[in-house]
């Protein structure tokens, strides 16, 4: 093991994780599941006219990041939520920094610490996914979750968790669970709890990460000799500090009445979340690949007390998963133990990289001449992926940009109070770029029982009324597993042709839903409503028609 009383100098480690957040992109705001993370905080804080929206009136699952974005908002400027994630990719890149330095001797010279950084940098940036699609001759793509096939087997959790999205939100305080073990590998256990903590508070579903943490630092105590008493105590401030989580998250999602919770899980968990939360569906060659590199980690690191924090972690999501992926279980879906991957998977890669860094440029810095050019070619490369990221960020703020239709820009321009839209129910940023009430969207999902129930009877009507079906989800699924175990990008499954509703149905139902349910304005791809009475066109393009009810 790393003599840890030597640590990597503080400059060297804020450079490199300031090159690491500026060579990671992000996308604009608001960008895939922003739209349910920042919804509440933003209702809160007055934005728009979201206080109306029914779904602001559901508990939040997430009280405290929502607070962030409501005091982000309210007294300064949303636009620093940017700021957040750049700040949160700096806590990443330092912890996994600090951990690997304790372990592997990346810091031996300044030749293998800036080489490292630089792989590292290139592993997590978007330009390593051009360059292996372009290996394999993929098409490339603007959609994240096609391009970067090298994140996805190297960096990405199972079941599609990671701690580093595109955007800020919850999961992204995760980058804590990262700096709580490398705290405690320099010998400050309370603050390694604190931090975990700080995970969980921002996202409830850490939770479980962080209890396994805390039993692993308390049997590495034990074993270090430091006492049965000390070890007792940490847990026991864990607990403390996580009971008003897990007391609010009980309060707030508790069942109403048995039958009504049993009913709501199985919509939530078998509908709503129902192919990320059944293994048996995603497991494939790209999840063997993971495992076999915690596997070779855990190798590497067999002789220091890092390996009990990795196997701990390793094996509590492998036996969970399997439980899950045997019998559907909606609790273990609630927990989420494969969350765990998003940090085990990048650190056993990168211990991989570390190892593999500090032997070959062990051998090719035979002089002082050959370790200076090895510098400057790394830095090099860095400043270029630092570059490269700030041009990807920009190229996907104008693609979001692009990406928003017309009739919504009106829809922004034009709103005011006592109005409700029923939109596609596909569309994801409908009420947080415009501001304006929806009936429903699909993507947006409330936790409660009652909320569960009411989204899921708003998902019919709606459904209903586009002549949307959805796709079977095990033959999705079947396809998008095949595309992870080769590695290329997942494939979907045909969806079955939509029923459309006859005129007089889409009448009789758009009246259903204006008196029990107050739609005012209704979003139609190519129109179709003017045969309803009481309901005017009040813009239309080539795309979409916004019909208005008559006052």
């Amino acid at each position: 093991m790393v003599d840890v009383s030597r640590p990597v100098p503080r400059s060297y480690v804020l450079f490199a994780a300031a090159a690491f957040a500026v060579a990671y992109a992000q996308y604009a705001l608001f960008y895939h599941t922003q739209n349910q993370y920042f919804f509440q905080g933003l209702a809160k804080a007055g934005y728009g006219l979201l206080r109306a929206d029914w779904f602001a009136q559901t508990p939040d699952p997430w009280p405290v990041f929502s607070g962030l974005v409501e005091f982000t908002q309210r007294y300064l400027s949303l636009r620093l939520v940017y700021l957040y994630f750049l700040v949160l990719a700096g806590v990443y890149a330092f912890s996994m920094i600090g951990i690997i330095s304790q372990l592997v001797p990346i810091h031996r010279t300044r030749a293998t610490f800036l080489i490292f950084v630089t792989l590292m940098v290139a592993l997590h940036s978007p330009v390593f996914g051009y360059l292996v699609r372009m290996g394999l001759r993929l098409p490339l793509t603007s959609s994240p979750h096609h391009f970067n096939i090298g994140r996805i087997l190297l960096l990405e959790g199972i079941g599609e968790k990671r701690i580093l999205g595109d955007m800020l939100n919850p999961g992204t305080f995760g980058a804590f669970l990262l700096l709580s073990i490398y705290l405690f590998m320099r010998g400050r256990p309370v603050w390694a709890i604190t931090t975990s903590t700080i995970a969980s508070i921002f996202q409830p579903s850490y939770v479980l990460c962080s209890a396994v943490l805390t039993l692993t630092y308390m049997a590495i105590m034990i074993r270090r000799g430091k006492g049965v008493r000390p070890a007792i105590g940490l847990g026991l401030l864990a607990f403390v500090l996580i009971l008003p989580v897990l007391a609010y998250s009980y309060l707030a999602f508790g069942p109403t009445n048995p039958a009504l919770w049993k009913e709501a899980q199985n919509i939530l968990w078998r509908v709503a979340y129902y192919p990320p939360s059944v293994p048996s569906l995603w497991l494939g060659g790209a999840v063997y690949i993971k495992v076999a590199l915690i596997v070779a980690a855990l190798y590497l690191v067999r002789k220091t007390d890092f390996f009990w924090i990795l196997l701990g972690s390793f094996l509590t999501t492998a036996v969970l998963t399997a439980a899950q992926a045997v019998r559907y279980n909606n609790t273990l879906a609630a927990l989420l133990p494969w969350r765990m991957s998003a940090f085990t998977v990048p650190l056993a890669t990168l211990i991989i990289l570390g190892y593999a860094v500090s032997l070959v440029v062990s051998r090719l810095e035979t002089g002082a001449a050959a370790g200076q050019a090895l510098v400057v070619a790394s830095v090099g490369v860095l400043v270029l992926f630092c570059i490269a990221g700030v041009l990807e960020t920009r190229a996907r703020f104008a693609l979001d940009a692009r990406r928003i239709p017309t009739v919504m820009r009106h829809v922004k321009r034009t709103g005011v109070p006592g109005q409700t839209y029923l939109i596609p129910p596909n569309w994801r940023t409908f009420r947080l770029y415009t501001g304006a009430p929806a009936f429903m969207e699909h993507s947006v999902i409330p936790y409660d029982d009652v909320g569960v129930m009411e989204w899921y009877k708003r998902l019919h009507l709606a459904q209903a009324f586009y002549g949307e079906v959805e796709a079977n989800a095990e033959d999705d699924f079947r396809y998008q597993r095949e595309g992870r175990r080769t590695g290329r990008a997942p494939r979907q499954a045909p969806a079955p042709t939509p029923v459309q509703p006859s005129p007089e149905e889409r009448c009789r139902l758009l009246k259903e839903l204006s008196s029990g349910y107050g739609v005012t304005h209704v979003i139609l791809r190519g129109g179709g409503l003017e045969g309803c009475a009481g309901w005017k066109t009040e813009y239309a393009d080539e795309h979409y028609h916004l019909y208005a009810l008559a006052k």
